[in-house]
């Protein structure tokens, strides 16, 4: 299905159609007729009103001509912009289906009354009684799930499988490398565990990050009074209580810790900033340079904050009545989030304001960092890169998320029944494949292209759309 919106079609018609509009004989004919009144004149699109005829037929016929040519080319639209392939598996039950951004999909499925299978790229694995949702390195060169049979617990990747008597836990690979990491427990038997080490755990864990490489393992336990921090093993410190966002770039961890009422921000043992009342929606970026987080300043109001290390102390934005919805560009020391100043609500990007409209989504940035985006509402449906509004004649989403590629020229996103494929700078949308059920659709850098999986009764489909 191709839409095109009348205010564009002059630039969704192909050049043959045009050339057959205004090479026909019959509006070449009907064009040398009489010129009639204004009042007779007849208008066959907003784009055509130099030709005026009081003929009705020539033009009948130019216009079945034209829509013939449309129809026909808007499949060819159709099959270049969208591939809709059937994947190998059948299945009563559909537990869970996803795919991720590194392009790798897969699906959990109860085959039989007993016993649940998954299928990841089209291999199939079990039967378990229970399976973790897999995960996948950020290069996209690894994956990996945790499942159990009869008590038997195992890690499986696409090389090989890892067998424990144990409970997994958690499962996860150590940001940006390969190398998964886990926890482990057996009765009052508790540890973080990696392929090459261990580390034995005391309490309970809160929190557990990793360095860019996997070579620091940072996390906080609870403890009798308040929270401890460690790092590979050693205690770094404790406190009243301990937000661990991350390992920062040199290998330390970046936290917020409160002692009795106030809160101070640090990377390792350096105090970047202290005397804060609250730290919520504390955050790294993935290059492990930047930090943000919001800060309540009691009845002075709110503010966001971010932090890196070429920045002489950190950059502090506007204090609003209230701050929410928090995003970090993942390259740069750039920030977006929803502002509140007094009646007016905004997104902010930095210290700049754009009005939000009457329903808005949350702020997020393109996977390079260039764009910042959010979906709106304001009378009409929009999508706004960098500030910017862009009319859309359909309804972005506002509560589930959609993709942008690179150039801030294209956006994809999934409606419950398909997916959507907007070209932003032309205001040009096409629907792809009809399904009973579709996941968020993901931008698939290696490709350029967006996909999603749609469920057809006891089907699946790999959905991609390609921007032009």
């Amino acid at each position: 299905m191709v839409v095109v919106p009348t205010k564009t079609a002059l630039m969704s018609i192909p050049a043959a159609a045009m050339l057959a509009l205004r090479t026909s004989p019959a509006l070449r004919n009907a064009s040398a007729s009489r010129t009639v009144s204004s009042s007779q004149t007849a208008r066959l699109f907003p784009i055509s009103n130099v030709i005026r005829t009081t003929s009705v037929l020539p033009i009948t016929f130019a216009l079945m001509s034209l829509v013939v040519l449309l129809v026909a080319t808007s499949g060819q639209v159709k099959s270049q912009s969208f591939k809709d392939e059937l994947l190998p598996i059948i299945a009563p039950v559909f537990k869970s289906v996803g795919i991720d951004s590194t392009g790798h999909w897969w699906a959990i499925i109860k085959p039989f009354e007993t016993g649940i299978n998954i299928m990841v790229d089209g291999d199939l694995y079990g039967p378990y009684d229970a399976i973790d949702p897999p995960i996948f390195s950020v290069d996209g060169t690894s994956w990996a799930f945790a499942a159990e049979r009869n008590r038997q617990y195992r890690i499986v990747t696409e090389s090989d499988s890892i067998v424990s008597q144990s409970a997994i836990q958690n499962l996860a690979y150590k940001f940006r490398s390969n190398q998964l990491f886990w926890q482990e427990q057996n009765g009052s038997d508790k540890r973080i565990v990696s392929r090459s080490k261990t580390y034995f755990i005391q309490t309970e864990v809160l929190a557990k990050h990793t360095d860019l490489t996997g070579g620091v393992v940072c996390w906080t336990e609870a403890a009798q009074r308040g929270t401890i921090l460690y790092s590979n093993g050693s205690i770094v410190g404790s406190a009243d209580s301990i937000q661990l966002v991350g390992v920062w770039y040199n290998g330390e961890p970046l936290y917020a810790r409160l002692n009795g009422t106030r809160w101070s921000v640090l990377i390792g043992s350096r105090e970047i900033y202290n005397g804060l009342n609250s730290v919520r929606e504390f955050q790294m970026n993935t290059s492990a340079d930047v930090c943000a987080w919001i800060s309540d300043l009691g009845n002075v109001g709110t503010k966001a904050f971010m932090y890196k290390d070429d920045f002489a102390e950190p950059w502090e934005g506007p204090v609003l009545n209230s701050v929410s919805k928090l995003v970090l560009s993942p390259t740069d020391g750039l920030v977006a989030y929803m502002g509140l100043f007094g009646s007016q609500l905004s997104v902010y990007f930095n210290s700049a304001a754009y009005p939000a409209g009457r329903e808005t989504g949350y702020p997020f940035f393109t996977n390079n960092g260039e764009f910042m985006v959010y979906s709106g509402f304001d009378g009409d449906q929009f999508v706004a890169i960098n500030g910017k509004k862009i009319r859309i004649k359909s309804s972005a989403p506002k509560s589930r998320g959609f993709a942008v590629t690179p150039n801030g020229e294209v956006a994809c996103w999934s409606s419950q029944s398909t997916i959507v494929l907007a070209d932003l700078e032309f205001n040009f949308i096409q629907m792809g494949k009809m399904c009973d059920d579709v996941t968020d659709a993901v931008y698939h850098r290696p490709s350029n292209t967006f996909m999603a999986l749609g469920k057809v009764s006891n089907r699946l489909y790999l959905l991609t759309a390609i921007p032009r």
